[in-house]
């Protein structure tokens, strides 16, 4: 397949917010309120059906994206089959809702911070989470919604021929979405253990396993990534825990903020998502108040 992009800025890329990779947690901090979904993916398309855009991918397709993913995240065996838990972060705004848009799309079409957007803005239309030469996939679902990008165009728009990524500035971007998903191992296998484990905010696997088979995905507060970050390395722990702290203070404000505003605009269908927020401030306040007291025992 030969796909061919001329962006129009129509803005239908940022109709939410966006996922991040741990790395991107504190970078974007003052950006977007920030959550972790978790979700499931199967290794067998017989135990899990609808799994990995349902009927368009073929057995051999699965496998090669499952083997792909094998790399990335926490793998589990239940009696329904091997599965793969998914964390990531996600901005779980406003802009989570349907019929919004990312908080970051200005009037004209532009990202407010293009300059230095995080890296799954900066791989579309293309997705790390399917190995290279199966972008086709995620190509023809991004084709359904989205004109700018075609089969047939100039050759300057050229940007994926034959299974290869062929534009530089496109491939660096799935590279850097790649590698960043590829260094989030570490936190995935510790939360899918706790998955399993029934321990701390993460759900039961088995519940991540129900409500994906179900096409869905589950939220949990940024606490429990913010818990493991500071003990990950003890030698940091006192940086750590400053970071979290500031990490706390930035995303209060910011959800206050836009609370706000949602306020003001008096949308009944956003109530449950301020209550939400209201309840993620509540998560930060004790997590802040924790880093401070580990803090302080790391500067006896």
């Amino acid at each position: 397949m030969d796909a061919y992009l001329n962006c129009n800025q129509c803005g239908k890329c940022c109709n939410t917010g966006p996922s991040l990779a741990f790395s991107e947690v504190f970078k974007f901090q003052d950006k977007f309120v920030i959550g972790l979904y978790c979700q499931a993916q199967a290794e067998s398309k017989s135990s899990f059906p609808e799994t990995i855009m349902g009927s368009q991918t073929t057995d051999d397709d699965h496998k090669l994206i499952m083997d792909h993913m094998g790399n990335m995240f926490g793998r589990m065996n239940t009696l329904d089959g091997n599965f793969y838990l998914q964390f990531y972060p996600m901005d779980i705004g406003y802009s989570s809702l349907k019929h919004h848009s990312c908080d970051q799309l200005q009037a004209d079409g532009g990202c407010g911070i293009h300059a230095d957007k995080p890296s799954m803005c900066r791989s579309v239309p293309f997705d790390a989470m399917f190995p290279e030469s199966q972008q086709a996939l995620t190509i023809e679902v991004f084709m359904s919604s989205h004109s700018c990008l075609t089969t047939t165009g100039q050759e300057q728009d050229l940007i994926y021929r034959d299974g290869q990524i062929v534009s530089d500035a496109y491939k660096k971007g799935y590279d850097a979405k790649l590698h960043d998903l590829q260094e989030n191992i570490d936190y995935m296998m510790a939360m899918a253990k706790s998955a399993v484990d029934h321990a701390g905010f993460i759900p039961p696997a088995e519940h991540i396993i129900d409500v994906s088979k179900r096409r869905g995905r589950l939220e949990v507060p940024i606490v429990y990534y913010l818990g493991l970050y500071i003990h990950q390395k003890p030698q940091e722990i006192g940086e750590r825990a400053q970071q979290v702290i500031d990490f706390c203070a930035s995303q209060i404000a910011l959800a206050n903020e836009l609370i706000t505003k949602a306020i003001s605009r008096k949308n009944k269908a956003e109530l449950e998502r301020t209550r939400a927020l209201r309840k993620n401030i509540d998560l930060l306040k004790i997590m802040s108040s924790g880093a401070f007291e580990i803090l302080a025992e790391s500067e006896v």
